[in-house]
């Protein structure tokens, strides 16, 4: 059975929203929501705070605030298909001031036999925020009244228009309202209309309310893109009138504005007077059109048809210069001023401010991520969210703050601008303005310099289009590589999962060190003077004099011994004896104590001659003839205690007497040589140590030895330890003890979730560390490299790194990893930004990256229409490397791509050297059809082509040739494959999938098994020697395995389970460079990239494992949901296409691992624990004890 953890959580943000979620209403809450995640923040003078954080069992579609029965807000949430409810929030805060958010009420909006919505997933709010009305299903929408935290009203209502683009309530007074709407006609015309809601009579008006009359939008002013036009509602405006005699403009009585076409369009609210006015001529028109005469009944059937079609005049309006606008939000209370942003990450300022005489004013302010949403914070500060880009805090500054002589905005020339002094006032505002335009026509300004300061980011990966994993620094922990992002802000991205080494300083010229030692000038004194320093033979003294400054102590001037290497050195107290008293007291001293492979010295530091003078010394061969042939081969030191480790593994321990000598309490000889020792005690805060860690080289064991009342006592652990140069102690950042091991690669230990944990550290080959604290370098560590000293600090234990690569307009689509060439190839497809209708240009390219540094030294443009679609890399059996890459030609006429072709190319080695740029193209053969994906099998190429996949072989001489072989062709549309062996793995995107094998020669292709069900797959994988592992279209995971039966083999589906994300790519291989347990059965095998920025960790799990982890699931099932409580098997249930139904069983041949391992959020004691093991009845109790699951699941988290 698979196990389905979570490696990296969603990061593409879908919403957010201002509120006040707690009663202290100076306090404002941002709250991000992402796909199945709200996290709350605080606005705070130095940023934002995280606060809470809440899982939600659903994609999250939108979220609006709403009134509670206090002074705080309530959170109204909005989920996808196929679970769609609206959940009503609310925070509640702790004793300690921590929040967390619960549910109220959960309202199921699932139809069975609704037509979901095609454009538009929303709920939308009134101004008094008591009133909801959700968008899901096509022809219908869910109205929700709210008293306080009640739930007062829930009722259906049914509208004619079934293609609604935008929701909006609209300004028409208390307890009346009205909604506008933005739907495409049967003619696919954009028509704006409006509806009153009758919240009494539970209806939608059959009549358009006159308050917004119909309209119909331009198809050249609006052409139907991928990101539909948005409504947004204008409350009432007054103006001062520059005339005292004159209130005809005084001011807006409200309207919608109409953004995300070449023009951003006012439609205000109709008088009272027209209204009246209205209503007399559609009396008169109902009464013609009851004439019993048949012409005139006609004729008013025309006239009513015209109205309806007629096309009125908007207000007022302004050219939008740029791309399809994403999100927009109000940045002032009274309505008069926007900020909308395309999803080119381009960001402009609309203002009403100058309505009367200047019209719409446009304008730009800078160019940040694409937002999918913005949220004003106040104080000029924004939040703005990204599906695309890193999520950012924006600060909008009033002047420009970098770039004054550029324009802020590239404008299109067809746009005419206006120059920031032209904003003046002409008289009245009526007819033109001293410029010549119109204030109908709004003005769009011309900037120069950036408005916007970017004040902090939040990482986003999303959406990862392809990834791999490459281990480029031979550490044995591979890094994963992902193709991120899009529009101007496409990437890669690297993560790596480790702790945060931040270098501080280096000391070069000090090469093949091989221990360091840290010494302070007191016992008591917190800052670390002076280091000893060892390359083996012999010890070098510094001084730590400053942040520049340290100085080569001379060998004649200190008392330490320099001729030999240290073992150990430290600083210990003194110890001393009250007269009368039989025990002793430490007491801070100037002492240090060196240990050497012959002898062992005590040094006092001389503050007055700022030199350590030798006050005694030690040495094996003076203790008599037991003592003979001894030579110190380890050693350790703490405040009051030497433990030495000698040749024959004899353990001795030294104090010193109150008169400053060393004098041995006691020794035990060992049956083996000594590997390691140690004498720190088990409480810092202890001068001395009861225990004695001794690590022997044969047997390889850890035995604990005693230190009481002189007499050794022997103890085991079964901890066996290597692989690693050196450890030491230190303190991450002041709070947390660690113990970091260093050699060729480097990691941190440290107790976390209780237990203890490791972290990989991004630091190679060191051969010796030890802690510093400075005034200058606190919480620090000194590390010997190859080719001297290091000083950094280590942050961040369990940090997820991520190291962006831009790529700005290119956006990665295909990745590949060449070992050999040391380089990522990356197919990139660039799409020029444009103004709204507008051609797109696009084009594509092949981009060569070295994998340490990302320089580009090659890169290969596509030719004309054609895009790269498939990518990989292949290597001959003479070890030479090729890029094979798979471009298409898009027609715009063609329903499906007729043109590709596979091209080899090649990065020579020695060009690289010497830096050419550039990549050699060997050879390339043409295709009939879209090139989907490549697979290598059995030295050969494979490739899915539209319906068939075809085997191409690839001969190497004075030229390189491609030919084709065979090709199989019983499928519809073949976007996925994969290898294992002789056998391909291919995915129909439309059918299901299929299982073939190649003939020995590659003459021909087999069909092996084939599922026939409507699986629509979107990613496959191979999974050991008979199975497949896939995700589909509708977000679930599913598994087959070829059987026999009946004399012929079938893929049999043993797996099915919702993930409730989009998976892209599935790809083999873990994080780690050894994932299986050595005494679990566990054995982490794949990854998962989702559309969301999800990363996840498949890890299969043994069949009596299995029973027992399948048990703890269904227990855990009934006493964890989430906030709407949700059932568990609901959630990871399979769905299908047109959402569940009663006869869709739960998931199978899936764990939930994130649910699992919440097991460890609860104590043994604690009251929900009892249920979980013992379950509901007899047979539903867990076999397995509390202790033997932890420890389970604990090795499971290990593996993300």
């Amino acid at each position: 059975m698979k196990v389905v953890t979570t490696f990296y959580p969603s990061s593409s943000v879908v919403h957010s929203l201002k509120c006040h979620l707690t009663s202290d209403r100076s306090t404002e809450h941002l709250v991000v929501a992402k796909i199945n995640r709200l996290d709350v923040f605080s606005a705070q003078p130095e940023g934002l705070k995280h606060e809470c954080s809440v899982d939600i069992w659903g994609r999250v579609a939108s979220i609006k605030a709403v009134a509670s029965s206090g002074s705080q807000d309530n959170l109204l949430l909005l989920t996808d298909h196929p679970d769609p409810r609206i959940i009503v929030l609310t925070c509640q805060a702790s004793k300690d001031g921590e929040l967390s958010l619960n549910g109220l009420h959960t309202i199921n909006l699932e139809e069975r036999n609704a037509r979901p919505a095609e454009f538009l997933q929303d709920v939308v709010v009134d101004a008094s925020r008591q009133v909801a009305v959700a968008s899901c299903y096509a022809g219908k929408l869910k109205v929700i009244v709210l008293e306080g935290d009640k739930l007062d009203i829930e009722f259906d209502v049914t509208l004619p228009e079934f293609s609604i683009l935008s929701l909006a309530f609209i300004f028409s007074g208390a307890g009346v309202y009205a909604l506008a709407i933005l739907h495409l006609d049967f003619q696919k015309k954009m028509q704006l209309i409006s509806r009153d809601l009758d919240i009494a009579a539970l209806e939608l008006s059959p009549a358009h309310s006159l308050l917004l009359p119909p309209t119909t939008l331009s198809t050249s002013t609006f052409p139907f893109t991928e990101t539909p036009p948005m409504l947004i509602t204008v409350p009432p405006i007054s103006y001062p009138s520059a005339d005292p005699d004159e209130d005809d403009n005084a001011g807006l009585s409200g309207g919608v504005l109409v953004v995300g076409g070449r023009k951003i369009q006012l439609f205000e609210f109709s008088s009272k007077a027209w209204q009246e006015k209205y209503k007399g001529k559609q009396k008169r028109l109902e009464s013609m059109k009851k004439s019993k005469e048949e012409k005139v009944s006609v004729r008013a059937k025309e006239k009513e048809r015209e109205r309806e079609a007629k096309k009125r005049k908007a207000k007022a309006a302004v050219s939008w210069p740029w791309s399809e606008v994403t999100a927009w939000c109000p940045i002032t209370d009274n309505g008069t001023r926007y900020v909308l942003g395309d999803d080119y990450g381009r960001l402009a300022l609309l203002s009403l401010d100058r309505l009367q005489d200047q019209g719409l004013l446009l304008l730009p302010l800078g160019e940040v991520s694409p937002p999918t949403t913005l949220t004003y914070l106040g104080s000029q500060m924004m939040y703005l969210g990204s599906h695309l880009g890193d999520s950012q805090l924006l600060r909008i500054h009033q002047s420009a703050i970098s770039t004054p002589d550029s324009p802020t905005l590239p404008i299109p020339p067809d746009v005419v601008t206006i120059p920031t002094t032209s904003l003046v006032s002409s008289g009245k505002g009526k007819g033109k303005t001293s410029i010549g335009l119109k204030k109908e026509d709004g003005r769009v300004v011309m900037n120069k310099g950036n408005f916007l300061e970017v004040v902090d980011t939040w990482k986003n990966i999303a959406p990862i289009m392809d990834a791999v994993l490459a281990d480029t620094d031979g550490s044995g922990q591979p890094d994963i590589v992902t193709c991120s992002g899009g529009k101007n802000t496409g990437s890669l991205r690297v993560l790596r999962n480790g702790a945060d080494f931040h270098e501080r300083a280096v000391v070069e010229g000090l090469p093949n060190l091989t221990s360091i030692f840290s010494i302070r000038f007191a016992y008591d004194a917190v800052p670390d003077s002076h280091l000893l320093v060892c390359d083996g033979q012999e010890t070098m003294v510094f001084k730590l004099n400053s942040a520049d400054s340290i100085a080569r102590v001379d060998s004649s001037e200190t008392g330490f011994i320099t001729k030999a290497t240290t073992l150990a050195a430290g600083n210990v107290a003194k110890r001393t004896k009250k007269p009368g008293s039989s025990t002793s007291t430490y007491e801070n001293s100037q002492f240090v104590v060196q240990v050497s492979p012959k002898r062992v010295v005590l040094v006092e530091y001389d503050a007055t001659l700022g030199l350590h003078r030798l006050v005694s010394e030690w040495a094996p061969e003076a203790q008599g003839a037991d003592w003979n042939g001894k030579e110190i081969v380890l050693a350790s030191v703490n405040s009051s205690q030497v433990v030495l480790a000698l040749s024959g593994g004899r353990v001795a321990v030294l104090n010193l007497t109150d008169e400053a000598k060393f004098k041995v309490v006691g020794h035990r000889d060992l049956a083996s040589e000594i590997a390691a020792i140690s004498c720190s005690p088990i409480n810092p805060s202890e001068p001395f140590s009861r225990y004695i860690a001794v690590g022997l080289w044969d047997p390889r064991r850890v035995e604990i030895l005693t230190v009481a009342s002189s007499k050794d006592y022997l103890g085991r652990e079964s901890h066996i330890a290597g692989g690693f140069a050196s450890l030491a102690y230190t303190r991450s950042g002041g709070r947390t003890y660690t113990v970091v091991a260093f050699g060729n690669r480097a990691a941190v230990l440290f107790w976390g979730k209780g237990r203890l944990q490791h972290s990989p550290v991004s630091v190679k080959n060191v051969s010796a560390a030890s802690r510093l604290f400075t005034p200058w370098w606190q919480s620090c560590m000194i590390m010997a490299t190859l080719s001297g000293l290091s000083i950094g600090s280590i942050h961040d234990l369990d940090k997820m790194h991520i190291r962006t690569m831009p790529l700005g307009l290119d956006s990665p689509r295909r990745l590949a990893y060449s070992p050999s060439l040391k380089a990522f190839g990356v197919g990139c497809v660039r799409t020029e930004p444009g103004r709204i209708g507008d051609v797109e240009l696009a084009s594509s390219s092949f981009k060569v990256l070295d994998d340490t540094s990302f320089e580009l030294f090659g890169e290969y443009k596509c030719e004309g229409e054609y895009e790269v679609t498939a990518l990989q890399t292949l290597t001959t059996n003479d070890g030479d490397s090729y890029w094979c890459l798979g471009t298409t030609r898009f027609k715009a006429d063609e329903k499906e791509p007729m043109e590709g072709k596979i091209h080899i190319l090649t990065a020579e080695p020695a060009a690289r050297a010497s830096g050419s740029p550039q990549l050699r193209h060997r050879t390339a053969i043409d295709v009939t059809g879209c090139i989907y994906q490549l697979a290598l099998i059995d030295g050969l190429i494979a490739a899915a082509i539209n319906s068939s996949v075809v085997i191409f072989k690839i001969e190497v001489g004075q030229t390189v040739v491609l030919s084709r072989l065979c090709a199989w062709n019983h499928d519809y549309l073949i976007t996925s494959l994969a290898s294992r062996g002789s056998h391909l793995i291919v995915g129909d995107a439309i059918s299901s999938v299929s299982v073939l094998m190649l003939a020995p020669r590659g003459e021909s292709l087999t069909t092996v098994a084939r599922d026939y069900g409507p699986l629509w797959p979107v990613s496959v994988e191979a999974w050991g020697e008979r199975g497949v592992i896939g995700a589909n279209s509708d977000c679930n995971l599913f598994t087959f395995t070829v059987q026999r039966a009946e004399k012929r083999d079938i893929l049999d589906r043993d797996g099915l389970y919702h993930v409730g994300d989009l998976v892209n790519k599935i790809l083999l291989g873990s994080i780690h460079s050894s994932e299986v347990s050595q005494d679990i059965d566990l054995e982490s095998k794949a990854l998962f990239f989702t559309a969301s920025g999800r990363i996840g960790v498949i890890v299969d799990m043994g069949e009596e494992l299995s029973l027992q982890m399948t048990a703890l699931q269904r227990n855990l099932g009934k006493v964890i949901t989430d906030v709407a409580k949700t059932p568990h098997t609901r959630w990871r249930a399979p769905a299908g296409a047109r959402g569940r139904t009663d006869a869709d069983g739960a998931a199978y041949g899936f764990l939930d691992g994130d649910l699992l391992e919440q097991f460890m959020n609860y104590e043994q004691s604690a009251p929900l624990m009892a249920r979980i093991l013992s379950g509901d009845s007899e047979p539903e109790r867990l076999t397995q004890q509390y202790a033997d699951i932890r420890r389970v699941l604990e090795t499971l988290q290990s593996m993300h």
